[in-house]
């Protein structure tokens, strides 16, 4: 442990006084539930990602899920998606009715290869789902191209990659995209997401679909001059963001550019230090206009004579939190079950070498320079 400054957790969202003052003039408006904070959040989020259509949402796999149903994707279609990422992603294919096939990564960036998932496109593929993994950005150019050939839905997991930019306009201004807003992302509420869009008719139908096939929520109905009548035109799902997340998000939002410096100051100062270290390496993907979510490591097992989950012990050990991002989801036992004979040697392998650092903006260099040493101290000590 560190005993001057305690352990160091692996993720910590950053507050101060003005989520709770905006939290509680939502408690004490009397509305609770999506409503006129919400919209605004949504419009806010618009601006801020240069997105025309934002609708804010339960999670990020509410997102993904709806954006994929609103686009018409659902049993006999098949989805290409990354095995490197969260099992939501997956999820939200199997939720509706289609089928996820698995294409390998870049072992450079951790996100879908393009060449790889062009291999798994049939005549039965409706859409690719890549992942922006930690912040790093896939090759948009390639997947937008692959979806104008063959005529596919693009949808991309950005829901590590607020506040990133493609060739200088912010994620979001061009697409189709779902947004995380969980308790240890970039912009936090607690739990919430966003998807973002350019046509209106996809927006329209995502936002329906949130609100139980609705064609009116809630809010509209119950202020002033509202009536009790409305539709429901399908059915739908319970997935709306609320009024008190929103609140969260408006000062998340208003803040995000000063977090996001932070953490790449954290990143820089880690890079700095595993420059000249042979035993590991930091994973790709720093390019310019990328957000900085996760700080990935990798040690190189053939030079160490212990193992990726070793060295996080060893971590635990001197008070520094960590984690792993992600198990291949193919692994996993559901998906081995009934998706037997995957195999995809590059995730496979970048999982057992990788580790996640904390990043986040309430630490300070000290903080930084005290894992990468602890980090180098350990693989050092335990090099072949």
């Amino acid at each position: 442990m560190r005993p001057e400054r305690g352990y160091l957790k692996f993720a910590v969202p950053y507050f101060d006084r003005r989520e709770l003052e905006a939290v509680n003039r939502v408690l004490l408006s009397g509305w609770w539930s999506r409503g006129k904070v919400t919209e605004e959040f949504e419009q806010s989020f618009a601006r801020y990602s240069g997105a025309k259509y934002a609708v804010a949402l339960s999670s990020c796999t509410a997102a993904l899920h709806l954006g994929l149903l609103a686009a018409g994707v659902g049993p006999g279609d098949e989805v290409i998606v990354s095995p490197m990422t969260f099992c939501s992603t997956v999820n939200s294919i199997l939720h509706t009715g289609a089928v996820p096939v698995f294409a390998d990564i870049d072992p450079e960036t951790g996100c879908l290869d393009p060449e790889e998932a062009e291999k798994k496109i049939t005549p039965r593929t409706r859409a690719i789902l890549p992942v922006h993994y930690g912040g790093a950005l896939c090759r948009r150019d390639r997947f937008a191209a692959l979806a104008r050939e063959h005529r596919l839905f693009l949808l991309e997991d950005a829901a590590h990659a607020v506040g990133s930019r493609w060739e200088g306009e912010p994620l979001g201004a061009q697409g189709n995209f779902a947004f995380s807003f969980y308790a240890t992302k970039n912009l936090a509420v607690g739990d919430g997401g966003m998807f973002t869009t350019c046509d209106p008719k996809l927006a329209a139908r995502v936002r329906r679909l949130s609100l139980h096939g609705m064609d009116e929520g809630a809010w509209s109905r119950y202020e002033k001059g509202g009536s009790h009548r409305y539709d429901v035109t399908e059915p739908g799902f319970k997935c709306n963001m609320t009024d008190i997340s929103a609140a969260i998000g408006l000062c998340q939002l208003q803040k995000l550019p000063w977090m996001e410096r932070r953490r790449e100051e954290i990143a820089r100062c880690y890079d700095r230090i595993f420059a000249a270290n042979s035993l590991l390496y930091p994973l790709g993907g720093r390019e310019e206009g990328r957000s900085f979510h996760l700080y990935v490591v990798c040690l190189r097992p053939e030079r160490l004579k212990v193992s990726r989950d070793e060295v996080c012990a060893l971590l635990q050990e001197a008070g520094i939190g960590t984690s792993v991002h992600f198990r291949p989801v193919h692994e996993f036992s559901w998906y081995r079950e009934h998706f037997p004979g995957v195999k995809m040697p590059q995730a496979e392998a970048l999982y057992r070498r990788c580790i996640s650092l904390p990043i986040y903006p309430s630490m300070n260099r000290e903080d930084a320079e005290y894992v990468g040493d602890a980090l180098c101290r350990i693989a050092e000590k335990h090099a072949k």
